[in-house]
């Protein structure tokens, strides 16, 4: 299995300091996707939760804390927290607020690092594929003590198993999954059934939607949202 924790503390060292995009893989080619798709990211976060001024927000897997910053001027707070150091050092740098505090540590631990803390709002976008199926029984244990009142969780930007081909769409491509799947170092991580996710969430008393993306992210052909509630 590829080493996503070793991955991205070391990939944002191979990048300007202040190429947020592309240090958390926002890139097209390796060029940064556009604003408007950034925008439209931003969008689903903060309608999918319905977030209010009055939420104390927790932002799963943060990064560099580029979008963290941009969610925290409709909240009273947020913590952000990831397990790449780098990311995390890159956030407290360049994006931070008085209304934000990020926090560096592997979110297979969560209730190690957020034992007296409580919110109204989580969110994880884009970073569901680099756990492995087996932790959302236990990330959603995890979850549910650190909620103020009801769960409310975003899951953004999951691969869609049952669209993987429509991602690996030419032979190349196909070739070279096959080839890195017998390696076991598939360039995504984890391609999730809708399925699946619904019984894990049934199993722990709460509801799942899953949306469909923007036409307009790049990402809408082969991924989907998940509102995650009681």
């Amino acid at each position: 299995m590829k080493n996503w924790k070793n991955h991205w503390n070391t990939f944002p060292e191979h990048l300007d300091e202040t190429c947020f995009l592309e240090q958390v893989g926002k890139a097209v080619n390796k060029k940064p996707i556009s604003n408007e798709q950034f925008k439209e990211i931003l969008s689903s976060i903060k309608s999918s939760l319905s977030i209010i001024p009055d939420d104390d927000i927790l932002d799963l897997c943060c990064g560099n804390g580029i979008i963290t910053k941009a969610v925290a001027g409709c909240c009273r707070s947020i913590v952000g927290m990831d397990y790449s150091q780098s990311l995390v050092d890159i956030a407290v740098k360049y994006n931070s607020l008085e209304n934000i505090r990020y926090v560096q540590g592997d979110v297979g631990k969560i209730s190690e690092h957020m034992k007296d803390k409580r919110f109204s709002r989580i969110y994880m976008y884009e970073a569901l594929q680099y756990f492995k199926s087996k932790q959302l029984q236990k990330l959603l244990t995890d979850l549910k003590p650190l909620m103020s009142g009801r769960f409310a969780l975003f899951i953004g930007s999951v691969p869609d198993k049952s669209r993987k081909w429509d991602f690996y769409n030419t032979i190349n491509r196909k070739l070279s999954y096959i080839w890195r799947s017998i390696k076991n170092e598939e360039a995504i991580g984890t391609w999730w059934d809708k399925d699946f996710i619904a019984d894990v969430c049934n199993k722990n008393g709460l509801k799942v939607n899953f949306i469909e993306q923007d036409k307009k992210l790049h990402t809408a052909h082969y991924r989907f949202d998940a509102y995650i509630y009681d």
